[in-house]
C-alpha cells in the first residue's frame, strides 16, 4: 500500500505527536519563557548595577568587556532553554529523526554564539593591551597587537568549524583530509591572502615602520594607524583611510619620515645692499649664536654664511636640524629661531630686503644711449 511521499509521513507523524503531547509542549514553552525571563533579569542587573561598578574602576576595559559579552551571553541562556525544551518534547525519531536534527541545529547555534563571544573578548583584550603599551610608550609591542588579534580570531574560527563538524556527527579528520584534494585550487584562489600573510611576516621582521609613523608607501602618504594580518591602514593628511595589502608593502620602497633623528631647516635671508659689511658680519655671528643657544637645535648641523650677491639683496644662508622630528615641535623651534632673528635685525638696524626692480623709460635716454640720471624719471617699484 502506497503511503504517499515521505514528507507527508513526516507531517502526519508530527500532527499525531502534537495532538497527544500538548502538556509537553506547554512545559517546553514554559522553559523557553523562563530562560527569556532569566535573560531579562541578567540584563537588568548588568545595566543597573554591574555597569556602575565597572565605571568606578580606573580602566575602561571592564566597561567594554561587560558591554561586549552581554548580548552573546544572553543568547546562550536562550539556547540553554531550547536544549531543555527539546528534552521535554521528546521529538519523534521516526520516520525522520527530528530530535537529532534540532539538537544539531542548537549545537551549531551555541558554537557560533561562543565564537561571537570569543571575538568580543579578543577585541577587548587587544584594546586593553594597546592602551597599556601606549601609556608606557612601547610602540613596537603595540604594533604587533592587530596581528595577534587577527591570528586569535582565525584560530577561534578554525576551532568553531571543527566543533560544528563534530556536532553534526562527522569526522573532522576525514573532512580536513579531503581538503587535500582541492588544495591546489584553494591555493590558487588564496594566493593573494597567502602573499599578504608572508608580507606581514616581512613587515614584522624588518620593521620598516611602527604604528604612528609618518610614511610614504608608493604614492600613498600618511600616518600608520594599524598593521594587520593582511593589510596595513594609513591615515592620510586629508583624513582619508588607505588600506594597503601587506604583499604590496613588502615589495615597495617605504620612506619613513619618523625614523629621521631631526628635521631640516634651510633658509636664505636677504638684507639690503646698503648694509655695512661690519653689520653683515655681526648678523652672521648673531644668527650662529641664536642657533647655538637653542637646545632644540642640533649644534653639529649649524651652517650660517654670507652666501651670495643676489639680484636685489645680499643673501645669508641658514641651515640647521632640529633635534625633534615631530611636526608640531619642529614648527615651534623654527618659529622661536625666526623671532629671535627678527629681534636681532631690529636691534642692529638691519633691514630685510625684498624683490625690487628699476625701470628706465626709453625717452629718458641721453647721448650714447645712457640714462639721464638727473631728470628724476626713474621709476622704482616692487
Amino acid at each position: 500500500m502506497d503511503n504517499g511521499p515521505v514528507i507527508g509521513n513526516w507531517w502526519q507523524a508530527f500532527l499525531r505527536y502534537t495532538g497527544s503531547g500538548a502538556g509537553e509542549w506547554v512545559g517546553a514553552l514554559a522553559v523557553v519563557f523562563g530562560a527569556y525571563i532569566i535573560r531579562l533579569i541578567l540584563f537588568f542587573i548588568a545595566d543597573n548595577y554591574m555597569v556602575k561598578l565597572a565605571s568606578r574602576t580606573k580602566t575602561k576595559s571592564d566597561d567594554r568587556l561587560l558591554k561586549g559579552i552581554k548580548v552573546p551571553f544572553g543568547n546562550l541562556i536562550i539556547l540553554w532553554g531550547l536544549y531543555w525544551a527539546v528534552y521535554l518534547l521528546r521529538l519523534p525519531r521516526e520516520p525522520y529523526d527530528w530530535h537529532h536534527l534540532v539538537y544539531n541545529i542548537i549545537d551549531t547555534l551555541v558554537i557560533l554564539t561562543v565564537l561571537w563571544l570569543a571575538f568580543r573578548v579578543i577585541d577587548v583584550l587587544i584594546s586593553a593591551f594597546s592602551e597599556s603599551y601606549s601609556i608606557k610608550g612601547e610602540v613596537r609591542y603595540n604594533q604587533l597587537l592587530p596581528f595577534f588579534r587577527d591570528l586569535a580570531k582565525i584560530i577561534a574560527l578554525a576551532g568553531a568549524i571543527v566543533f560544528v563538524i563534530i556536532a553534526w556527527g562527522k569526522d573532522p579528520t576525514v573532512m580536513l583530509a579531503g581538503l587535500g584534494i582541492g588544495g591546489l585550487a584553494i591555493g590558487f584562489a588564496a594566493k593573494d591572502t597567502i602573499a599578504n600573510i608572508f608580507g606581514s611576516v616581512t613587515i614584522f621582521a624588518d620593521r620598516p615602520f611602527d604604528v604612528g609613523d609618518w610614511v610614504v608607501i608608493g604614492n600613498d602618504e600618511g600616518i600608520v594607524e594599524e598593521i594587520g594580518f593582511r593589510t596595513t591602514k594609513v591615515r592620510t593628511f586629508e583624513k582619508t583611510l588607505i588600506t594597503i595589502p601587506n604583499s604590496v608593502i613588502a615589495n615597495t620602497a617605504v620612506n619613513n619620515f619618523s625614523k629621521r633623528p631631526g628635521r631640516r631647516v634651510k633658509q636664505r635671508i636677504g638684507i639690503l645692499y646698503e648694509t655695512p659689511i661690519e653689520k653683515i658680519e655681526a648678523v652672521v655671528n648673531g644668527i650662529r649664536r641664536i642657533l647655538g643657544e637653542n637646545q632644540q637645535v642640533d649644534n653639529e648641523s649649524i651652517v650660517v654664511n654670507f652666501e651670495d650677491f643676489a639680484d636685489s639683496s645680499l643673501t645669508i644662508f641658514v641651515y640647521y636640524f632640529t633635534s625633534t622630528s615631530v611636526w608640531a615641535d619642529y614648527l615651534q623651534v623654527r618659529q622661536d629661531v625666526n623671532f629671535k632673528i627678527m629681534r636681532l635685525f631690529e636691534s642692529m638696524g638691519v633691514e630685510f630686503a625684498y624683490p625690487t626692480r628699476t625701470l628706465w623709460h626709453r625717452g629718458d635716454l641721453g647721448l650714447s644711449g645712457m640714462p639721464r640720471l638727473g631728470d628724476g624719471d626713474i621709476d622704482s617699484g616692487n
